[in-house]
C-alpha cells in the first residue's frame, strides 16, 4: 500500500496504481477508501473498461458486505511504485 501511495504522490496520472491501490483496499474490507480510488483511475481513464468493471463489481462488494460503500480490484499495471495512502 505504501509504495503504490508514494507511486501516485510522484505521479498522480499512475491510473493503474489507483487501480491497485482500490483492488488492495477492497481485500481488506475498505470499500470506501477502494472506491476513491477507482474513481480517481476512472478520472484520468474514463474509458477503461477494466476499472469500469471494477467499480460495478465493487458495488456488488459492498452491499454484500452491509454498507454502502464500494470497493474495487486494480488491474496490475503498476508494477512498482510507492506513495503515501492517507493524503488521498
Amino acid at each position: 500500500l505504501a509504495s503504490y501511495g508514494r507511486a501516485v504522490a510522484l505521479n498522480p496520472t499512475l491510473h493503474a496504481c489507483f487501480a491497485n491501490l482500490a483492488a488492495l483496499h477492497s481485500y481488506l474490507g475498505n470499500f470506501g477508501v477502494a472506491r476513491r480510488h477507482i474513481d480517481k483511475a476512472l478520472g484520468i481513464s474514463p474509458g477503461n473498461e477494466a476499472y469500469l468493471r471494477i467499480s460495478e463489481q465493487l458495488g456488488s462488494e459492498a452491499h454484500d458486505a452491509g454498507t454502502d460503500e464500494q470497493g474495487l480490484a486494480g488491474d496490475g499495471s503498476c508494477a512498482r511504485g510507492s506513495t503515501d495512502e492517507q493524503g488521498l
